[in-house]
This record gives C-alpha cells, structure tokens and sequence, in this order.
C-alpha cells in the first residue's frame, strides 16, 4: 500500500512542506493536490472544483494526473472528469 498526502493551498503545511518533498522525492508518498499546489510539489494527482478558478489561472500544465467535476471544464482543458 503507498501513503498519500493530500495537499491544500492554506498555510498550515509551510513547516513540513521539506518533509513532503523529500518523502516524494524517496517515493514513500503519492500527492495529490489542489489548485495551485502543483506549482509548489511535484503532484501525482490535481484536483480542482472552482470554475472561477479556470477562469482566472486558465489551462493547467503539468505532468500528473488533472481532474475536475465540471464536465465542460474538463472537456475544454483535456482533464478527467
């Protein structure tokens, strides 16, 4: 069984984000994210729920996994819906 963190954009994993890394970088974990996250750890998997969100960051590049629930969204940027 592989462990999973799952990243969000608040502040309270600042202390530990070193940790995460090096946890991934060992390939003890698999994260996924959300929204920005991707920008700042090497994802397995990102998540986003907010259209308004597409609207103002636009299409997400990135080598991992990119989901959304809204069906148009995914259509338009190519994520799993």
């Amino acid at each position: 069984m592989t462990a999973a963190i799952i990243i969000g954009t608040g502040p309270s994993l600042t202390q530990d984000a070193d940790y995460v890394r090096e946890l991934k970088r060992a390939g003890r974990v698999m994260l996924f994210g959300i929204n920005n996250t991707f920008e700042d750890f090497d994802l397995d998997v990102w998540i986003a729920c907010d259209p308004k969100w597409h609207n103002h960051y636009g299409k997400v590049e990135g080598d991992f996994t990119k989901w959304h629930w809204d069906e148009d969204i995914c259509a338009q940027h190519g994520y799993n819906y």
